[in-house]
């Protein structure tokens, strides 16, 4: 790789994460923003081994292509470019196809989706109302994949043992990968517990370079 490469590919490096501290700190992000994070975000992926959202795909395109998908943070929307019954939902959407929304309180009657994906797009710390709304729209049986970065899960068995406790089993944790852990579960029943448990994930942050 030529020098010039390096540099500009160590800026790109540099302008992801800044953007990526601001999202998970709730700074203030406009449109243009959103696009270069998506275009860093891209960058990044491609240096990893393996896209977690590929691996995703995989597996609802061998267990069932004909679900309804609820995809939760988007990003470019690519599992709706695989499958046909996606509702792709973003709080900053890039096209008309992508419904603009809080995942936190999705607009999607109880019980209606078979797939729920959450990959890499847990930009909040506290995620338990995320987790509720998952349950909320899931059916039972339903299944929801969560991938998420590891330095963001400080004990994957004890992580998993949270998301238990709305409704879930789990039906496979992969930790293979170096960056991301992958878990499958499967609603089994409602949550109808009066306290909502606490669930919190490590922040992602970055140092300045």
């Amino acid at each position: 790789m030529k020098f010039i490469e390096k540099l500009e590919n160590r800026l790109l490096g540099s302008k992801f994460r800044l953007l990526n501290d601001k999202l998970y700190k709730n700074r203030k992000i406009n449109d243009n923003d959103m696009k270069d994070y998506y275009k860093y975000y891209e960058y990044q992926i491609r240096k990893w081994p393996v896209n977690p959202l590929d691996l995703i795909i995989k597996k609802i395109e061998d267990k069932n292509k004909e679900a309804v998908i609820a995809d939760l943070g988007c990003g470019v929307g690519k599992i709706s470019q695989t499958f046909k019954n996606v509702f792709s939902f973003d709080a900053f959407p890039i096209n008309k196809n992508i419904i603009k929304a809080d995942i936190s309180a999705l607009p999607l009657d109880d019980k209606k989706i078979d797939v729920v994906v959450c990959c890499l797009s847990l930009m909040m710390d506290y995620i338990s109302k995320v987790l509720l709304e998952v349950s909320r729209i899931l059916k039972i049986d339903g299944i929801f994949y969560l991938a998420e970065v590891k330095s963001r899960v400080n004990s994957v068995n004890y992580f998993c043992k949270q998301l238990e406790q709305f409704g879930f089993s789990i039906l496979n944790c992969d930790t293979s990968n170096t960056h991301f852990v992958i878990i499958e579960l499967k609603k089994d029943k409602d949550f109808c517990k009066k306290k909502i448990p606490k669930v919190l994930l490590k922040p992602c942050s970055y140092k300045k370079r």
